[in-house]
Order: C-alpha cells, then sequence, then structure tokens
C-alpha cells in the first residue's frame, strides 16, 4: 500500500533549506541490481517524475485520482515508457 506521508515527511526533511527540489525524495545510489528493483527505490523514483503541481497536492483522494488520470490519459505500456515521457 502507497504511504504518501512517509514520502512526504521524507520530503519536508530533505528540503527544510527551500531548495528548488522542495518536492522531491532523495534517491541511495543503486550499488546493487537488488536495490534497482526493490519497491521502495523504484516507488521513490516513479513519484519523483511525476508532474510537479501533482506531486504538490495533499490530499491523499485527489493526489490518487490525479494520477490514475494521468496514466489513463497517456495509456502508457510500460513503467520505462512512463519515466522516458517529459512533462
Amino acid at each position: 500500500m502507497f504511504n504518501k506521508k512517509k514520502f512526504k515527511s521524507e520530503i519536508i526533511a530533505e528540503s527544510a533549506h527551500g531548495t528548488r527540489s522542495t518536492h522531491v525524495t532523495s534517491l541511495p545510489i543503486p550499488s546493487s541490481t537488488l536495490l534497482k528493483k526493490s519497491v521502495i527505490y523504484n516507488s521513490k523514483k516513479i513519484f519523483n517524475h511525476l508532474p510537479l503541481e501533482i506531486r504538490k497536492i495533499n490530499c491523499d483522494k485527489r493526489f490518487k485520482s490525479r494520477v490514475k488520470k494521468l496514466l489513463i490519459d497517456k495509456a502508457y505500456y510500460s513503467v520505462m515508457e512512463f519515466l522516458n515521457d517529459t512533462f
């Protein structure tokens, strides 16, 4: 289950200085294939690739709705296709 509150708390903790990357979670440098394939690593990678206006949404219901709309409108075939898209 997606825990957006945990991501939000990581974002706030990492961006206390008000930098441009306020709404981005940090990704560890992958030193193994196991880390690259982990759910946590990939969920952070996908979250960071969402458009900024979606990442800024605080309401879980609205966030889920906007992500769903984005995925339906674009109809990505794979995760890599989503990650290669530019917004």
